[in-house]
């Protein structure tokens, strides 16, 4: 049932919550990599991020999801961004 509505809130706010992941990626001191990464393409990845987390809460196949988080995690090594949450 948490999963459920947790899945919903993502889901009706993800515009809003990939507008701020972007703006605190772009003026965040410890994220400047990210500000060299065009707009849209950066769009894109935090919106797939929204996206896989909710296939992960509503889903049961993890291993479907293995593949998307590697390809965006080896695109952003290639581009030389690092993610926010390695500074956990």
């Amino acid at each position: 049932m948490l999963g459920a509505r947790l899945l919903q809130l993502i889901q009706s706010h993800a515009r809003s919550l990939t507008i701020d992941v972007i703006n605190e990626l772009k003026t965040n001191e410890r994220t400047p990599t990210f500000r060299r990464l065009n707009p849209s393409d950066l769009e894109s990845r935090v919106t797939a991020l929204y996206w896989n987390l909710g296939q992960w809460i509503g889903g049961s196949d993890d291993e479907a999801l293995v593949k998307p988080v590697e390809s965006n995690g080896q695109r952003m090594e290639r581009d030389e961004a690092v993610a926010p949450w390695t500074y956990v």
